[in-house]
């Protein structure tokens, strides 16, 4: 089986579980893509397709912790409970100008 088998019997398990998730590659990692809730800092008021970068490798290991991140985040978009601060990592959230400011005058 390589690695492309790997993924796409992942995709296949995601799409018959009906969680709308599906894994994919750009560059040297994987990603999850769907439909989600706007980021916070977004200023769009519907869902749109939008991409989570899991910054794994795909590796056998990288493509079966992409599909648990998809089954958790599945879950919690069918239960309403999804959460973008549970999804970004620290180098994902923005901080405003007048934040960066206000950080670097207390400083």
């Amino acid at each position: 089986m390589t690695l492309t088998d790997g993924s796409n019997q992942a995709n296949g398990r995601l799409k018959a579980v009906k969680f709308g998730l599906v894994t994919g590659l750009r560059g040297d990692r994987l990603y999850l893509r769907a439909t989600l809730p706007p980021k916070p800092h977004i200023a769009k008021d519907k869902p749109y397709q939008q991409r989570i970068y899991l910054g794994v490798r795909p590796t056998s290991a990288g493509v079966q912790y992409a599909e648990k991140q998809a089954r958790l985040i599945g879950a919690a978009l069918n239960l309403d409970r999804f959460d973008w601060s549970d999804s970004l990592g620290q180098s994902d959230q923005i901080e405003t100008t007048s934040e960066w400011v206000t950080r670097f005058e207390e400083d």
